[in-house]
């Protein structure tokens, strides 16, 4: 996978993709024939995005979502151990580096070298640290005081009015509901592709909708979305 050959390194939150390989398996041991974007529960574009991106670069599934044998393992038994394998093998540019002793810009470079862009490198490097802590991979004081921000959703604090501001990634039972209106709007979203006049009537709806839930001057909340708009 060197030279950009092949999936591009990883750069989401390992923790979102450990939790959701972990939990594939349902109760009668079997998983999901295709990882398509109904097995993918509320994530947003961009999170479905990030994971579908880890699950192809450790060859968990194939170019049509279908889980690989290596998945069926790994979600068999997820341990650590299991997942160190993968890791190793996935990222042989980096672990021959020397990670005893391998600097943070050698390891964004051979980040580089494997696909990662100006854009996510420093969290593909994230990922990697992340998940060589996770599978006990050792590593250099170099890369532990070097380390990238965490790439982790942060919990947000919202009035407690709207009861919204929970990160997608977190567990139905937990995350607060939407208001009524909002909801409602929100449920309207279309699975697949929509028209311009669908976009320009669903948009028409969202303003009124806003300015309901949060008790807010329509006329002035209109005022203002048409003057930044020319």
């Amino acid at each position: 996978m060197e030279n950009g050959a092949g999936p591009k390194p990883p750069w989401g939150g390992y923790g979102s993709f450990w939790n959701f390989v972990s939990k594939l398996r349902d109760e009668d041991g079997g998983i999901p024939q295709v990882l398509d974007r109904s097995i993918m529960a509320n994530r947003g574009g961009s999170a479905r995005t990030e994971l579908y991106a880890a699950l192809r670069f450790f060859l968990l599934i194939d170019d049509d979502k279908r889980p690989t044998d290596t998945l069926r393992m790994l979600a068999e038994n997820p341990t650590p151990e299991r997942m160190r394998a993968i890791v190793e093998i996935c990222y042989e540019p980096v672990i021959d580096l020397g990670l005893a002793t391998a600097t943070a810009t050698q390891v964004g470079d051979a980040l580089v070298g494997m696909g990662a862009t100006p854009s996510t490198v420093v969290r593909a490097r994230t990922f990697f640290l992340n998940a060589a802590d996770h599978t006990g991979i050792p590593i250099g004081n170099t890369l532990k005081t070097k380390r990238a921000p965490s790439t982790t959703p942060r919990r947000r604090s919202r009035s407690k009015k709207t009861g919204v501001g929970t990160p997608s990634e977190q567990p139905e039972e937990q995350r607060p509901k939407l208001p009524p209106v909002i909801g409602a709007l929100v449920a309207k979203l279309p699975e697949g592709d929509w028209s311009e006049a669908e976009a320009r009537q669903w948009l028409g709806l969202v303003a009124p909708a806003i300015a309901y839930d949060y008790e807010l001057d329509l006329t002035k909340l209109q005022s203002s979305s048409s003057g930044g708009a020319s």
